[in-house]
C-alpha cells in the first residue's frame, strides 16, 4: 500500500476482526469466486483508490508508537510513577528489528546490558 497499490483481500480473511486498513480507499475485500472480476475493475478504476495517502497517517510506525503511547499515558499508574519520556518507534524489516532512528539503540544501550545479564543459558 505504500507503494500506492491498492488490494484485493479474500473476504472472510481476517483473523477475527474485519482489517480496518481494508477500506475504499485502499482496497477491499473479496470472495474468491468474484476475484477475477475484481481484479479487472480494480484495474479499471485505479485512479479511485489512494491507498499511500491513507496509510501514511494511519498506518506506520510512528503512527503506532504515537497510539500506543497515547493509550500507555491514559492508563492509571501507580502513585508516585511518573511517565519520563515519551515511547521510541522500532520497525520490523526483512532480516531483524530495528529503531526508526538508529540512534536510539544507543539510547537504550545499558537496559539492553542488564536484560541480556538476565538471560538464562541453563
Amino acid at each position: 500500500m505504500l507503494a500506492d497499490v491498492p488490494v484485493i483481500v479474500r473476504d472472510g480473511m481476517r483473523f477475527g476482526f474485519r482489517y480496518p486498513y481494508i477500506n475504499p480507499q485502499t482496497g477491499r475485500f473479496v470472495k474468491e469466486r468474484d476475484l477475477a472480476d475484481a481484479m479487472l475493475e480494480m484495474i479499471d478504476r485505479r485512479d479511485g483508490y489512494r491507498p499511500r495517502e491513507w496509510v501514511l497517517p494511519n498506518m506506520t510506525c510512528e503512527q503506532a508508537t504515537r497510539t500506543l503511547e497515547t493509550r500507555l499515558r491514559e492508563r492509571p499508574r501507580a502513585p508516585g510513577e511518573p511517565w519520563t519520556e515519551g515511547l521510541v518507534a522500532k520497525t520490523s524489516t526483512l532480516d531483524t528489528q530495528r529503531y526508526w532512528n538508529p540512534s536510539d539503540r544507543a539510547r537504550f544501550e545499558s537496559d539492553y546490558q542488564f536484560l541480556e545479564s538476565r538471560i538464562r543459558t541453563d
